[in-house]
């Protein structure tokens, strides 16, 4: 699949993580794209988070929103950031008050 623009403008580089599950890279940002399929495997908690930048389910803004994938799908694209783990990442995340989070209650 090529995706050819984004939030952030045109797709200047794109990376499969795992099936339906895309690093965006633009020429002056980046995120993550998720498949109509992947957005359906999102927990609840994850569903209700909004964006001003970005589109969700289908966005996730590199900064901060892209944590939420990277926790949620951990299993499978965990490899890409060796030095992350799910701990760090449940801190990171709790860390902007998205409070339906599992960790943040």
């Amino acid at each position: 699949m090529k995706i050819q623009s984004s939030p952030w403008g045109r797709v200047n580089h794109q990376k499969e993580f795992a099936p339906g599950i895309y690093m965006i890279i633009t020429a002056g940002h980046a995120g993550i794209w998720l498949s109509p399929e992947r957005q359906a495997q999102l927990p609840a908690w994850a569903l209700e988070i909004g964006s001003q930048y970005c589109e969700k389910p289908t966005w996730w803004e590199e900064d901060c929103e892209a944590a939420v994938v990277m926790y949620v799908f951990f299993e499978e694209i965990g490899h890409y950031w060796p030095s992350m783990t799910k701990e760090k990442l449940e801190k990171f995340i709790g860390q902007f008050g998205y409070l339906n989070f599992p960790q943040a209650a």
